[in-house]
């Protein structure tokens, strides 16, 4: 974890992100190394979040990849709540590899807050819907 945190202090999401994996395939179980594999991925990304993809998604609400970009940079905007609903409604309208591309990246987004909170809540209800 020490690696881990100085290799996040200097930026170096890879050196990071390596380190809290290696003590992952130690100990599969170790859910505090479980979320701070989630966060320093997610930070990787929201650091290339560009703000702007939100209106591109917007325009383009068939392009898995925009509403991906869209919902790390909802998220890295703090606006939890839009960038949840944004995925649900893209699990809901595509299909095949489209489909679970969309549901894999919002797992992972629940992933950065405790099983407990109530938008999480909220977000698997709505997906739950959205799959069946």
């Amino acid at each position: 974890f020490t690696a881990a945190e100085d290799a996040l202090e200097q930026g170096d999401y890879a050196a990071a992100e390596a380190a809290y994996q290696a003590v992952q395939d130690a100990e599969p179980a170790h859910e505090q190394a479980k979320a701070a594999l989630a966060q320093v991925r997610f930070l990787a990304r929201a650091e290339q979040a560009d703000p702007s993809a939100i209106d591109r998604a917007d325009a383009a609400p068939d392009d898995v990849d925009a509403q991906l970009a869209a919902a790390d940079a909802e998220m890295a905007g703090d606006r939890v709540e839009a960038a949840f609903s944004r995925l649900v409604n893209t699990v809901a309208r595509t299909a095949g590899e489209d489909r679970d591309r969309a549901r894999e990246h919002l797992v992972g987004l629940f992933e950065l807050f405790p099983a407990d909170d109530p938008r999480v809540s909220t977000a698997r209800r709505a997906l739950a819907r959205a799959l069946f």
